[in-house]
């Protein structure tokens, strides 16, 4: 019969002289075979947010100690009459504020071309656009003028390679003269941006990777150039970016490196930006252009020029 109390509930500790909330004190402290539960419903109940002890067994579980004992103290000290939502709010902040202090401290590669890769996707149209002017000012004048490409010394059996698929005026341009164009980009937003935009053939050489990942046959391209992705190379992945390039491309045939210059040092960093009203973290490098030519040459190649204007510095480079 239902309200009869059974020997069972004797023996387990039912008390029926206990209040509602010792009751169901009294049992989590009977379930509480772990320290981490007994913490979680301490937490709950000294907050007067027991409705939600499932998300404070679940926080306990998952995060520091410390950071929690952190949060309560603000939270115990406040004059709040929601100190359980004060403390979930404060502990996602803290949390969040941790998680940005040690974003900014990494620099590995995979994790800065996974970063780089999200925002290149979200600002793709524009990455677009401001590369199709700059290319008519600079890279364009650079291509012809300093590279000496006629349309008469050129065939299709001539690559090209465009890492950064950020301009279609390029594309169209190298076409145009004869050259059998590639691109990659770490953005694939980017990539199919050009593939629609461009009239250049096959589109199936523009592709969507990391330049690392993707193996080009040895020796395979007669002209390369970098325009935005080496700037999202960290300072010290470029040896190994400057080691594959030397691989894939022909001896004698020209590099083309375009960077934003640091006069003083060469310089790394995480920098804050919003995009459609969210702050996101991009990773900007600057480059000592005495400091990148020396690394260069060590990798095998040998300088041709260096031109520098007011946003970019561009290295024009040979392979020995």
């Amino acid at each position: 019969m239902s309200g009869l109390i059974t020997v069972k509930d004797i023996l387990v500790g039912y008390d029926v002289t206990a209040p509602a909330e010792k009751e169901y004190e009294s049992k989590t402290k009977r379930r509480a075979s772990h320290e981490f539960q007994a913490y979680a419903y301490k937490l709950a109940h000294d907050l007067n947010h027991l409705e939600n002890l499932k998300i404070y067994m679940r926080l306990v579980k998952i995060t520091d100690r410390s950071l929690l004992e952190r949060v309560y103290s603000f939270v115990a000290d406040s004059n709040s009459d929601h100190k359980g939502p004060l403390f979930l709010w404060k502990l996602k902040q803290i949390k969040k504020e941790i998680k940005v202090k040690k974003h900014k401290k990494n620099f590995d590669y995979d994790f800065v071309t996974k970063n780089m890769r999200s925002i290149r996707n979200s600002l793709y149209s524009q990455i677009l656009k401001n590369g199709n002017k700059l290319n008519e000012n600079e890279m364009i004048n650079i291509f012809t003028s300093k590279l000496d490409i006629k349309l008469s010394k050129f065939r299709k059996s001539k690559r090209i390679l465009f890492l950064g698929n950020c301009s279609t005026l390029l594309n169209e341009m190298c076409d145009d003269l004869g050259l059998n164009v590639y691109g990659l980009d770490i953005s694939p937003k980017l990539t199919a941006a050009i593939k629609e935009s461009c009239k250049i053939t096959p589109k199936s050489h523009h592709i969507t990777k990391d330049f690392l990942t993707n193996k080009y046959k040895s020796e395979y391209f007669e002209y390369v150039m970098i325009s935005q992705l080496w700037s999202l190379v960290p300072i010290e992945s470029e040896n190994i970016y400057l080691k594959e390039l030397n691989r894939i491309i022909k001896k004698g045939s020209s590099l083309v490196i375009e960077y934003k210059e640091n006069f003083t040092k060469c310089e790394q960093k995480w920098k804050e930006i919003m995009i459609e009203g969210k702050e996101e973290l991009s990773f900007l490098k600057r480059n000592n252009s005495a400091d990148l030519i020396e690394k260069v040459k060590k990798e095998g190649f040998e300088l041709e020029d260096l031109i520098q204007t007011p946003r970019y510095s561009y290295l024009i480079l040979k392979k020995k």
